[in-house]
């Protein structure tokens, strides 16, 4: 980790597997807690209620997978990650914010297969918001959807 400001941290990887940073304050001992207790916030039925105050955390998440199967042939042979598949994110505990995006131009598991997959999520106010949209969902010869999107 190199400080790049007062308080403000960087922590970069690069690999041929995957390059990604985390910029920011930020303390990686207390980000599960920290994220726990955001999201309790807008989907209190699915944590445990975090009593005390998380520790301030403002960061910037960038991952891009440049070789997935590098890690999914050991773990999950059947998952396919297409390479450049990129997730960007933020969360800020004091502003009790959190965003993040995810782009894929194919990803398939068991015979399902999404390509050009876009996640958006992000808070507002009171609310927790995701938006997916996917060109195409194949889950079988004879069953595909085109330009799907959930909110």
């Amino acid at each position: 980790m190199k400080p790049v400001l007062a308080k403000q941290r960087l922590l970069s990887l690069k690999s041929d597997i995957l390059d990604a940073s985390l910029a920011g304050q930020f303390n990686i001992n207390g980000l599960v807690s920290s994220f726990s207790s955001l999201i309790a916030n807008y989907i209190p039925a699915i944590t445990d209620k975090v009593n005390k105050r998380p520790p301030d955390q403002s960061f910037r998440v960038h991952a891009e997978l440049k070789r997935p199967d590098a890690v999914t042939a050991v773990f999950l042979p059947d998952l396919e990650i297409s390479s450049g598949t990129v997730l960007e994110g933020s969360m800020n505990t004091n502003a009790n914010t959190f965003a993040v995006l995810f782009s894929s131009r194919k990803i398939s598991y068991a015979g399902i297969q999404f390509d050009s997959l876009n996640l958006d999520g992000h808070t507002d106010k009171d609310l927790l918001l995701f938006r997916s949209h996917v060109s195409r969902l194949y889950v079988s010869d004879s069953l595909q959807l085109f330009n799907t999107i959930v909110s």
